[in-house]
């Protein structure tokens, strides 16, 4: 195989522009593919194995299971080539990161897109394709964020009774999961009960149940691909693609960073991005240098001791009396601490109980994060099930215990901030309650309106229980259908007019309008049904007119096609097939008619043979007509006289015996009292001259040496002599000569008038 480099092309359609990737089989290019003017992957089989048949095969094998997967979130496979020099396959191009970036996503934008991988990998499994090497590097993201698995160089076909292979891409997929949500492969550990993610995010306990379900030691018991997204989609998580743009690539978290976390938060930022205040101990975790965290903990302990015991006294010499805002007490540069006084008086009790207050204040607003973070979980999952539209009042006081809370951080009161997000968590908690009752009054009362035709109410309900159970399929359908009564309601009414004025054609195509729009419209059915039966009876009776007119004008062919199309319309009915007999009664008389003339035509032309198939064949379309009976008896009868005067005809030599002379004269008697023709009258002259010729004798000599005794069959013996006439009928004679001490002889020879006699020599020569 020549090296490639860019610039290079294969099979005169392939432009090679870069290397993209390597691993122990193959090479993968990217390429430009000028016949259809995109990119592509290439992926080639190494030089020193593509001649080696097994690695040649497994290569194959990989291009087989992908070109037999068709799904949005497996990279599509396309075409394979081979020849003496390369062997490779072409595949889609994801341009874009690998899955791994997702660790630096929020919650939701990482889970959500793992859904399609999930999907993915079912939809393999429904192929019997096990893909057996699932990690971040085989799934890619595009430019919009949309996943793709990659790479099933060791995937296996199995059959369908063999599920462990099924569990060990489960296993492959809970890893990856673990990844993308903590940022680094499950230890040994285990989990506890409650993950949080490096950027300070819970994961809810369901969550974090199926993770170790799926990283069970026992394959039988890790959960299937179904059983995955059916439990995140019971946690509010839909899946869909990534968003990139919310995804930051993870920084080093310097002191000053830190020192932020303490500060008050925004109410912005409060909504949006709400984290816990992370501990200090990750950052060693994250590969912060030990170095970098002992001078961020110098610098925090130096901001506690100056707040703590030193900012309050200058506060108290400067009589301060407004509280100022502790995010500018914190932010102290060094020439007011250069300017503080060099010998601090504080007393113990005072020191003791700044310190138990800064504490206590530390612990309300760690609480106060805390509920926070709470509520606007459950804010977001309570807004995914439509919360804003069914409500009311106490989804409106929960916002307005909120919108203090905030008011409160901000003043940093956290103790009525606390107090505002706990009782907002608490009505959020009564609407939790409220959701399956909710759906269910809207689900019937929607069904209600539906069944009394009441279009506007229906769509009102339905809309409503569709916000609360979005993914719900049977809801999104009633909603469908409520949005579309309208139409249906009217179309129903136009094709009720048009079965009034019995224009049944136009009443049908209305029906099926109906029903193109709402499948499950029983009444459109029902009308259509009767429209067609209707329709069908019409049709029926027309095909049936015109049956029974082209029989009266002889167009047999028309009749039966009318006939038979009326049989469609009315299965049932018996008037089609007596219809069809009458068809095929005048048929069967005209074809009779056409073979008794042929019959009668080949008798007289004393074509007998021809004439009994003729018979047979009318007595088979009926074999009661008489005059085909008489017809082929006599036609049987004279192709026998014919066979029998044939016979005698053609073997006139027989006749010199007179047994056969009596069946000949016999049946030369027998024919002259019957009509014959042409045939027969020269048949039978034919076997009177032959008859004559048989009784006429001839003179026949005979030659011997007056030493051999000479004897003739049918004449006897007729001794010793030299020379000898005879009289002899035509026919076949054997004459036979004995002598003691010499070699009998035997001479067969013909007498017919027609041939010319010769000497008929016996003598025995050849001694013993």
């Amino acid at each position: 195989m020549r090296d490639l480099e860019k610039g290079s092309r294969l099979k005169n359609r392939y432009l090679l522009i870069k290397k993209i990737g390597m691993g122990g089989m193959s090479i993968v290019w990217l390429a430009h593919d000028e016949q259809t003017d995109q990119k592509v992957a290439i992926k080639l089989l190494k030089e020193d194995l593509a001649k080696k048949s097994f690695y040649k095969n497994l290569f194959n094998q990989e291009w087989k299971h992908g070109k037999k997967l068709v799904h949005p979130n497996i990279a599509r496979v396309y075409d394979f080539y081979e020849s003496e020099e390369k062997i490779f396959y072409t595949l889609q191009y994801i341009d874009g990161p690998e899955v791994g970036v997702l660790s630096n996503a929020q919650l939701r934008n990482a889970i959500e897109p793992f859904m399609l991988i999930v999907a993915a990998i079912e939809y393999a499994h429904k192929k019997n394709i096990v893909h057996q090497d699932i990690k971040g590097s085989n799934i890619l993201l595009d430019q919009d964020g949309v996943p793709y698995v990659l790479d099933f160089g060791v995937a296996s076909t199995i059959n369908s009774d063999q599920p462990t292979p099924f569990f060990d891409d489960i296993y492959s997929l809970g890893v990856l999961l673990h990844e993308i949500l903590m940022g680094l492969p499950p230890s040994e550990n285990g989990f506890s009960e409650a993950m949080k993610r490096p950027n300070g995010e819970l994961i809810s306990k369901p969550i974090v149940d199926l993770l170790r379900n799926m990283l069970l030691v026992e394959p039988e018991n890790r959960p299937s691909v179904e059983n995955i997204l059916d439990i995140f989609l019971r946690a509010g998580f839909i899946g869909r693609p990534a968003n990139l743009k919310k995804i930051k690539a993870t920084k080093e978290v310097l002191p000053e960073e830190a020192l932020s976390e303490i500060n008050p938060i925004d109410t912005q930022y409060k909504r949006n991005t709400f984290q816990r205040t992370p501990s200090l101990n990750k950052f060693d975790d994250q590969g912060v240098s030990k170095k970098t965290v002992i001078r961020g903990l110098s610098f925090l302990l130096f901001l506690f001791i100056t707040v703590v015991f030193i900012l309050p006294n200058v506060i108290e010499k400067n009589d301060v009396g407004n509280n100022s805002d502790v995010k500018e007490s914190l932010e102290v540069d060094s020439e007011i601490v250069n300017n503080l006084p060099k010998e601090i008086n504080v007393s113990p009790s005072r020191e003791n109980n700044q310190s138990a207050e800064k504490k206590q204040d530390l612990n309300i607003k760690i609480e106060t994060d805390e509920i926070l973070g709470d509520f606007l979980s459950k804010l977001q999952r309570l807004e995914y099930r439509g919360i804003k539209k069914w409500g009311g009042k106490s989804y409106s006081d929960a916002l307005n215990l909120y919108s203090e809370g905030d008011a409160a951080y901000i003043d940093k009161d956290y103790l009525k901030a606390r107090a505002s997000y706990n009782n907002a968590t608490l009505i959020l908690d009564q609407l939790f309650d409220r959701i399956e009752i909710e759906l269910q009054e809207n689900i019937d009362s929607g069904r209600n309106a539906f069944e009394r035709d009441n279009y506007l109410d229906a769509i009102r309900f339905y809309d409503l229980a569709h916000s609360i159970s979005p993914d719900d399929p049977i809801i999104k359908e009633s909603l469908d259908r409520s949005l579309n009564l309208e139409t249906v309601l009217s179309l129903m009414k136009e094709g009720s007019n048009f079965v009034i004025t019995e224009n049944f054609d136009a009443a049908k195509i209305t029906y099926e309008k109906v029903l193109q729009i709402d499948a499950k419209w029983k009444p459109a059915t029902i009308a259509l049904a009767k429209v067609n039966r209707a329709i069908n009876r019409i049709s029926f009776e027309m095909r049936m007119s015109e049956g029974f007119e082209a029989i009266n004008i002889g167009d047999f062919e028309s009749a039966r096609a009318a006939f038979n199309a009326a049989k469609k319309y009315n299965p049932q009915s018996k008037e089609p097939n007596d219809g069809l007999l009458q068809v095929n009664q005048e048929l069967r008389l005209i074809k009779i008619k056409e073979l008794e003339i042929e019959a009668q035509h080949q008798e007289n032309t004393e074509q007998w043979e021809i004439a009994i198939s003729t018979y047979q064949a009318i007595l088979g379309l009926d074999p009661d007509l008489q005059f085909a009976k008489e017809g082929l008896s006599r036609s049987s009868k004279r192709a026998t006289l014919h066979l029998q005067l044939q016979d005698f005809i053609e073997e006139p030599d027989s006749l010199s015996e007179s047994v056969v002379i009596m069946q000949a004269t016999n049946l030369l008697l027998e024919v002259s009292v019957i009509e014959s023709g042409p045939r027969l009258t020269s048949q039978k002259l034919e076997l009177s001259r032959l008859l004559k010729r048989a009784a006429t004798p001839l003179k026949v000599k005979l030659i011997s040496d007056n030493l051999t005794d000479v004897s003739i069959n049918k004449v006897g013996r007729l001794g010793n002599f030299s020379n000898h006439i005879i009289n002899l009928k035509p026919g076949l004679y054997i004459a036979t000569g004995r002598r003691i001490g010499y070699r009998d002889v035997r001479v067969e020879f013909r007498v017919a008038p027609e041939i010319e006699e010769k000497p008929i020599i016996i003598r025995c020569e050849e001694s013993i």
